[in-house]
């Protein structure tokens, strides 16, 4: 019996609209039966190519149509390229003549629901003023990783061993096959990422999932507590660790943060834990112009890229941000930037958010490099002169400064402009963070703070070498390299307190084959126990037969835990190349220090631990900057034996405890984190 057109007109009547793909239509098939059985008036659309499928279903409570697709299952194009080509000619004509008529015959057509694989079908209900809802017929998860493509923030084909999107990292492999090998499908390719060309637009967005079955996209449909920042360091690992550490507190105190690694980077480095202060950080990865650190590069044209590849990748990802503050993440309130990419506040502020640029080293390098950023150094320097500024109030030797500021002509120009460019901005920012504590380098902290809104905020440190307020964050996370943990632990435990001198030029460091026979000689005349990291590319530099002669006295290793190693009771001695972060960990673990520094801030750091803080010594070298065995081991010797290195060992232990009491509670960097926090929740 044929319905009244009064009574159609009362009924809310939905069209169903799934791609004609068995997959996609059993769902949706379903989902219709669900809005039938719930008093709607439901119309299933099905193609001419696939009508047939649904002949027992002409007595159900869902009425069938079929619409044109251009073909019939007896004759369908030859492949699905020329399929899908077709269909998106004929179909849009089909449908709208399908609506067209339910609408024309009476019935009270509100929505049409279509699959997310058909964006153009919300076109057709905008043009009958009726809601229309897109249905995805895959997982969140999923549709997230096509999502990230659309907007640009995944590269394809993904490359390296992880990705991470909002909400969790996993392995590459895993990652659907039209985002890992590109061009195969190209019509499918298109088809997935466009899925979201106007899904914002959509009234309704449903997915063919449930809340339990993917609970870490929960986050994406509740509302997070508390401000949203994004923090962005510069491509190194030196500055991602100081600079993850001090997300792990901001998240621990009820903050959401996003930390954004950049590719070249990326696929280099070695997950390690991160500890529970993590579940409130999430990891982003943009493009950089690299896929992976390129080898050999002229230094201009890297950072140009670097700049222009980050510029973008931001700007989308800031944007991907304010379009789904509701659905997703609250609309980020401040991007916590790398001061050695100034640039990023234009695009902070073109998106119309705070910037806070975090500066990676001490406030004394800082202030050097401002004053030469000023034209207050002299351009030519040469070695007996006395560096006297204001900001310091202690007079420097050349060989005191930054290598970039004392010797600037054996490094290319656009490497110096990054160091003195990180102040080229400073008036248009409200506050800015360094990796530091005030007691540390006080003079020049308040020195700083007159001329900007100085915020302390470290030691940079894992909170169990220091407050223990973090539970398990006992590592940075991330390494470049994988540490042999157990041997080096296990060694030491065999060894008594305070008799080991450990030895580490860093990451980057890398000295000449004289060079290291002349420490091995000088670790060997110690009579001393020693571990010493020698990485991998570097072994063929050491003597011959060395580590089998010296197996009795010490370890040989290519990498190890640094943390862990500096707070064992067997640590007499750190030889170090003085980098800021190896520093900060020495002094804040109460280590004495053998300061043999290499270049950048490395000589200015070695000036601080010997004159300023006298936790350590620092080795003579020749003119070309060539430490020899006797120097080494006299070097060795002082901070180990005698009364000087009982007067070294009792100021490391003094700065030990000045350290975590910055970090406690009411401490001075704790204090400076909560007044950030505060400012940050009071902006609209």
């Amino acid at each position: 019996m044929m319905e009244s057109k009064a009574n159609m007109g009362s009924e809310v009547h939905v069209i169903v609209f799934p791609y004609p793909i068995q997959g996609h239509i059993n769902p949706m098939l379903q989902f219709s039966k669900q809005l039938a059985s719930r008093g709607l008036n439901v119309t299933l659309a099905t193609t001419s190519s696939f009508s047939s499928k649904f002949h027992d279903l002409k007595s159900s409570s869902i009425t069938i149509e079929t619409i044109s697709d251009g073909s019939t299952e007896a004759a369908t194009p030859g492949t699905v390229e020329e399929y899908m080509k077709k269909f998106d000619v004929v179909a849009p004509k089909s449908l709208t003549q399908l609506v067209e008529h339910k609408i024309g015959i009476g019935h009270n057509v509100r929505c049409l629901v279509y699959d997310s694989g058909i964006p153009w079908a919300l076109d057709i209900a905008k043009k009958f003023d009726i809601q229309g809802a897109s249905f995805f017929t895959q997982s969140c998860l999923v549709s997230l990783i096509f999502y990230q493509v659309h907007q640009g923030i995944l590269s394809i084909p993904v490359e390296g061993p992880e990705i991470c999107v909002p909400g969790m990292t996993f392995d590459a492999r895993d990652v659907p096959s039209f985002v890992r090998r590109v061009g195969l499908h190209p019509s499918l390719e298109k088809l997935v990422i466009n899925q979201f060309s106007n899904c914002g637009d959509a009234n309704w967005r449903f997915f063919n999932t449930f809340d339990g079955l993917e609970s870490k996209g929960e986050v994406y449909q509740k509302p997070i507590k508390g401000a949203h920042v994004l923090v962005l360091s510069y491509p190194l690992l030196g500055h991602i660790n100081p600079m993850l550490q001090f997300s792990k507190r901001l998240a621990s105190k009820g903050l959401k943060v996003t930390v954004i690694t950049t590719t070249s980077i990326s696929n280099r480095l070695c997950p390690q834990t991160t500890g529970d202060s993590s579940c409130n950080i999430e990891f982003v990865r943009v493009y950089d112009g690299y896929e992976e650190e390129p080898d050999k590069v002229d230094v201009e044209a890297y950072l140009n890229r670097l700049r222009v590849s980050i510029s973008l990748s931001l700007f989308k990802l800031l944007d991907y941000y304010k379009q789904n503050s509701i659905n997703f993440y609250p609309t980020p309130k401040m991007v916590i930037y790398d001061a050695f990419m100034p640039w990023v506040l234009q695009v902070v502020k073109k998106s119309g958010l705070e910037g806070a640029p975090f500066f990676t080293q001490s406030c004394v390098v800082n202030s050097i490099y401002y004053h030469a950023y000023k034209g207050d150094l002299i351009t030519s320097l040469s070695g007996s002169d006395l560096v006297s500024l204001p900001s310091i109030g202690s007079l420097l030797r050349v060989d005191d400064l930054p290598s970039f500021v004392s010797t600037p002509s054996l490094y290319a120009n656009a490497l110096v402009k990054v160091l003195l460019d990180q102040f080229s901005n400073l008036e248009e920012v409200n506050c800015l963070f360094v990796n530091t504590m005030d007691v540390l380098e006080i003079k020049v902290v308040d020195w700083m703070a007159s001329q900007w809104a100085v915020k302390t905020i470290g030691p940079c440190i894992p909170s169990m070498y220091l407050d223990k307020r973090l539970e398990d964050d006992k590592d940075y996370g991330l390494s470049l390299f994988k540490a042999q943990t157990d041997a080096c632990i296990q060694w030491l435990d065999a060894r008594e307190s305070a008799s080991v001198v450990y030895i580490s030029m860093g990451s980057l460091a890398s000295l000449g084959g004289e060079q290291m026979v002349e420490i091995a000689k000088g670790l060997e005349k110690s009579n001393k126990f020693f571990l010493w990291v020698v990485r991998a590319l570097e072994e063929s530099k050491l003597p011959l037969n060395f580590k089998e002669k010296t197996s009795n006295k010490g370890l040989i290793v290519n990498w190890c835990p640094q943390l862990e190693v500096l707070a064992h009771s067997a640590l007499g001695c750190f030889v170090t190349h003085c980098g800021w972060n190896s520093t900060l960990e020495a002094v804040s673990l109460g280590v004495p220090m053998v300061a043999f520094p290499q270049w950048t801030d490395q000589p200015t750091n070695a000036k601080c631990i010997v004159d300023f803080w006298r936790t350590g010594v620092r080795v003579k070298v020749d003119d070309q900057g060539f430490l020899n065995s006797d120097e080494l081991e006299f070097s060795i010797r002082e901070v180990m034996e005698g009364e000087r290195a009982k007067e070294i060992r009792s100021n490391a232990t003094k700065w030990k405890q000045l350290t975590k009491e910055a970090m406690e509670e009411g401490g001075s960097s704790d204090r400076n984190i909560e007044e950030f926090i505060a400012k940050l929740l009071s902006y609209s």
